[in-house]
């Protein structure tokens, strides 16, 4: 119950400084006009800090830490890391295709 109170404080905090730099660097108008990415990068920060919290408990109650930090590690490779729009059809350059001149494709890839 204590860890809850802590854990729960700390994203309190993680909130009031997210809003102290916004009132202080943006204005209204710029605020509005982002608020959809705005509010990703907060909940991304929160999801962070929830999972952080949530890896530091794990690793007391089952010293499992590195254990689950490459787990996440595959997730993030698997699901994010991997995506759809690396292809050649995506018209992303590829990690090899920036070598060459005016980076133009190699037949065959």
């Amino acid at each position: 119950a204590n860890k809850t109170i802590h854990m729960l404080g700390s994203i309190q905090k993680l909130c009031r400084l997210i809003y102290n730099l916004l009132r202080q660097y943006g204005n209204m108008q710029s605020i509005q006009q982002n608020k959809h990415t705005i509010g990703k990068a907060t909940l991304t920060l929160i999801g962070l800090k929830l999972y952080h919290r949530t890896l530091l408990y794990l690793h007391e109650l089952l010293h499992a830490g590195p254990i689950l930090i490459i787990l996440t590690l595959f997730t993030l490779l698997y699901t994010v890391g991997l995506g759809d729009n690396t292809g050649a059809n995506s018209g992303v350059p590829s990690a090899y295709s920036v070598f060459n001149r005016g980076m133009r494709r190699i037949l065959g890839t």
